[in-house]
């Protein structure tokens, strides 16, 4: 008890301006530390769950639950934290030349996010969504796929956009709706869309990508087109 008195002396304050216990705030931070016992053994632990790792497609399957109640399905990756292949038959043997161009595209992805994000902070547009965190999902899936697949993206999923021959001018069009923009200023900044590079315009509502997809997906195996479609709900 005195411990606890003795932590709570020291008050921190939030980004919301409460002011809460340096304890509470340190008990927060150690429960969202990444927990590194060995390749096998590395586990992220989140508050009120755990997740672990596996570079075996087989062993990513629910488990039985353990001290954790939310402990479920381990997550499949190739890479350890460092950046070393765990399993050299997992290795996808990507040409260097296309490696650059997938780094380089996140590197543009992020600066732009920071720039526009900035204009709007500034009010010289009326919304922005970044991506930060998430530039590798969206350019090693676009990787992935052929040109022709079609996406039905969030406004999150903006370096698919790029990855495909998306133009700067044409991001900054769109976030202004000057008259240069493809849609006309009728959408929202960072909604996107572009037919050329098959890429269904942006609906705002999280979810609507799904039944969008599936549907596009149930036509073209109507008119028996070989086509993939893939889809983000934010």
């Amino acid at each position: 008890a005195k411990k606890v008195s003795f932590c709570s002396m020291f008050r921190i304050r939030s980004f919301s301006g409460r002011f809460r216990p340096l304890w509470f705030v340190c008990s927060r931070f150690v429960s969202s530390r990444s927990l590194a016992s060995g390749v096998k053994g590395e586990q992220s632990l989140y508050p009120g769950s755990r997740l672990s790792y596996s570079s075996d497609v087989d062993e990513c399957k629910p488990k039985p639950p353990g001290k954790l109640p939310d402990e479920g399905v381990s997550a499949f990756r190739i890479l350890d934290s460092g950046g070393h292949v765990i399993d050299a038959k997992q290795d996808p043997n990507i040409p260097e030349e296309q490696l650059v161009k997938m780094y380089q595209t996140m590197v543009l992805l992020n600066t732009t996010d920071k720039i526009l994000n900035e204009s709007q902070r500034q009010g010289r547009i009326s919304f922005y969504m970044t991506s930060d965190g998430e530039e590798a999902t969206h350019i090693g899936s676009a990787a992935a796929l052929d040109s022709n697949d079609l996406i039905f993206g969030q406004y999150r999923e903006t370096g698919v956009l790029l990855w495909r021959g998306f133009t700067l001018f044409e991001m900054i069009n769109q976030c202004y709706g000057n008259h240069l923009d493809g849609g006309k200023g009728r959408q929202m900044p960072v909604h996107y869309g572009s037919d050329h590079l098959n890429f269904q315009t942006i609906s705002s509502p999280l979810g609507t990508q799904m039944p969008q997809g599936q549907s596009k997906a149930h036509n073209h195996t109507i008119i028996y087109l070989m086509l993939s479609q893939q889809f983000w709900v934010g």
